[in-house]
């Protein structure tokens, strides 16, 4: 026998039953949400509707590229234009700026064409002319010190007690100032050979104790050498020096032929076969030509 549930029925049944009556309630309740589905069906409808309406056709797109790319361009030659005329804005408030300035120069101008004719100058007559006129105030500034100083001096001179008898000396006074640098050119000379005749003194006096000569360098005076005498001395002393020469020549070639004479005792030492044969004519020769002399 069915199972009969508490108002009646089979489960099944039962399940049909609820099934409906939450079908119904969904679809024939109110319009109210969380009470019936309509509400969000018509959302959706309403969504899909709009969905169709959005879709935009490849012409509609293509179009609407082209018009942005024309508004682009319009967009950047509006932006020269503005560009543009920014500049003539800025060239306009430099003139404004610049007017007062070019009716000056107007004015200096006109100023200029009622000067008379000047000559044609160098490229470099400023710098030379303000040279020039460097050169003037240093020299007015030297002008004006040396003027000071001459009446400085001036003064100074007319407070000196000038003596008649001083003027009277003056030309001898002048030739006195004029020989002064002479006088005192010649003292040094003098100075000098003094001190030239303190060494010779020094040193003649060191040949009179060579000598063993006695008495004063004035009393040496009286030792003179007649002309014929000295010419004699002179003579002799020259063939002193040239025998002294000669000698210090033959001591020379003595100790050469000494030096030749141990080499020959070397080689005469040596056993025979060792012996040089060739016979050494040189030391023949210079011996002869020793003995010659």
């Amino acid at each position: 026998m069915p199972v009969l549930g508490q108002h009646g029925g089979t489960p099944i049944q039962l399940v049909l039953r609820r099934l409906i009556e939450e079908s119904e309630r969904l679809f024939k309740g109110r319009a109210t949400a969380n009470v019936s589905i309509r509400p969000a069906v018509n959302e959706y409808k309403d969504l899909l509707r709009k969905g169709r309406e959005a879709v935009m056709s490849p012409e509609v797109w293509e179009n609407n590229e082209k018009s942005l790319a024309e508004a682009e361009g319009a967009k950047i030659k509006l932006e020269d234009e503005i560009l543009a005329f920014t500049r003539e804005l800025e060239w306009i408030a430099r003139c404004e700026d610049a007017l007062p300035t070019a009716g000056r120069l107007r004015e200096e101008m006109r100023k200029l064409e009622n000067l008379p004719p000047m000559p044609d100058v160098s490229s470099d007559f400023v710098e030379r002319a303000r040279a020039a006129r460097n050169m003037a105030s240093e020299t007015k500034a030297e002008v004006d010190r040396l003027s000071a100083q001459i009446v400085k001096l001036e003064e100074q001179l007319a407070g000196c007690q000038i003596s008649p008898a001083l003027l009277a000396e003056a030309d001898a006074l002048d030739r006195l100032h004029q020989d002064l640098g002479v006088y005192r050119s010649r003292k040094k000379d003098l100075t000098d050979l003094e001190t030239e005749l303190a060494g010779l003194e020094t040193t003649l006096r060191t040949g009179m104790q060579n000598l063993e000569l006695s008495g004063s360098i004035p009393e040496l005076e009286k030792l003179r050498l007649n002309t014929a005498d000295r010419l004699a001395c002179e003579e002799t002393a020259d063939s002193l020096q040239n025998a002294q020469k000669e000698h210090e020549e033959n001591i020379k070639k003595t100790g050469d032929l000494k030096t030749q004479i141990e080499t020959l005792e070397m080689q005469f030492a040596e056993p025979a076969g060792n012996r040089s044969d060739q016979t050494p004519g040189h030391l023949v020769h210079s011996g002869g030509s020793y003995r010659g002399q």
